[in-house]
C-alpha cells in the first residue's frame, strides 16, 4: 500500500475520531442540563473544518426528559469566530415546565459559536443565532393536564379538536358558580406568543351562557397558553400558525436560540 495513501487514510480516521469525540462530549453536555432518563444524540454533517472554526450542520436529538427551559441559549459575549451554518433540533416526548410536548423541531441557520471552547472542552456554546423555522406538537391529553394545573377553578376537563375549532368540556368551580361547562371556540394567536379562545359558544349546565357569564369564563381562561409566562421560552418560538391533526395541536412559526437570561449558568 502506498505510504501516501496510508497517511491520508490514517488522517481521515483520526479526523473522524475527533469529530465523534466532539459529538459524544456535546451530547453529554446537553444531557447534563436536562432531568429524567434523557437520551441525547449530537451529530454533525460536512465535517468540522478549519481547526474547529466551521461546522456545516449540527443536529441535536433528545427524548424522554423534563426541563424548566429549553437547553440551549446564546451567549453574545463569547467569541463569534466559529461558524455553524445550520442547527437542527429534534426534541420528542418531553416535559417543559407544566406542558408535555410530543415533539419540537427547529431548523436555524447562520449561527456562531466559541471555537476555542469547542476545541478545548468539546462543548457547544453559541454566541449568535439566526432566525429559522420551528414546529411544536402537543396532544389533547397533554393539554388537558396542562389546563388542570394552570387553572385551579377547573376540576375536570376534556379537549377535542374538530376542523378549526377546539372543544373544551368539564366541570369548574368559579367565583360565583359551580357548573358543568362546554366551550367551542377558535384558537387565535395574539402577540406572537399567546393562544386565546375566541368566537366562542359557551354552555353552562346544558344552557347557553348569558353574555356576562360568557365573558367572565373567557377572561378566566385566556390566554389558554402563553409561551413566555407558562413555558418561559424567552422568544425561542414565535407563533404564526396553529392547526390540528387528529388529536394533536400543531403550532408553527419563526424560531431562534434566545440569549441566555441574566443570572443563567454558563461556563
Amino acid at each position: 500500500m502506498s505510504p501516501i495513501f496510508v497517511w491520508l487514510f490514517g488522517g481521515l480516521i483520526a479526523s473522524a475520531g475527533l469529530v465523534r469525540e466532539f459529538e459524544i462530549s456535546a451530547a453529554r453536555d446537553v444531557k447534563a442540563q436536562l432531568q429524567g432518563p434523557a437520551v441525547v444524540n449530537v451529530s454533525t454533517r460536512a465535517g468540522v473544518s478549519g481547526l474547529w472554526q466551521e461546522i456545516g450542520s449540527a443536529k441535536i436529538r433528545a427524548k424522554n426528559f423534563s426541563a424548566q427551559a429549553l437547553p440551549l441559549f446564546t451567549e453574545p459575549e463569547r467569541s463569534q469566530k466559529g461558524i455553524l451554518h445550520r442547527l437542527e433540533l429534534d426534541l420528542t416526548d418531553f416535559q417543559l415546565k407544566q406542558l408535555r410536548v410530543k415533539r419540537l423541531t427547529a431548523q436555524i441557520p447562520d449561527c456562531r459559536f466559541d471555537p476555542a471552547l469547542a476545541l478545548s472542552k468539546k462543548k457547544i456554546r453559541l454566541s449568535r443565532s439566526g432566525i429559522g423555522t420551528g414546529r411544536v406538537e402537543v396532544d389533547s391529553v397533554a393539554l388537558e393536564q396542562f389546563v388542570l394545573q394552570k387553572f385551579s377553578e377547573i376540576k375536570r376537563v376534556a379537549i377535542t379538536f374538530a376542523g378549526d375549532r377546539v372543544k373544551v368540556t368539564g366541570y369548574g368551580e368559579f367565583l360565583v358558580v359551580a357548573t358543568e361547562f362546554e366551550v367551542v371556540a377558535r384558537l387565535e394567536i395574539r402577540g406572537a406568543n399567546q393562544l386565546h379562545l375566541t368566537d366562542a359558544v359557551i354552555d353552562f349546565d346544558g344552557k347557553r351562557a348569558d353574555p356576562l357569564s360568557r365573558e367572565a369564563l373567557l377572561k378566566t381562561l385566556n390566554p389558554i397558553l402563553d409561551l413566555e409566562r407558562d413555558l418561559q421560552l424567552f422568544g425561542a418560538l414565535q407563533l404564526s400558525k396553529v392547526s390540528f391533526l387528529g388529536a394533536t395541536m400543531i403550532a408553527e412559526g419563526p424560531a431562534t436560540i434566545p440569549v441566555r437570561p441574566k443570572g443563567g449558568a454558563n461556563d
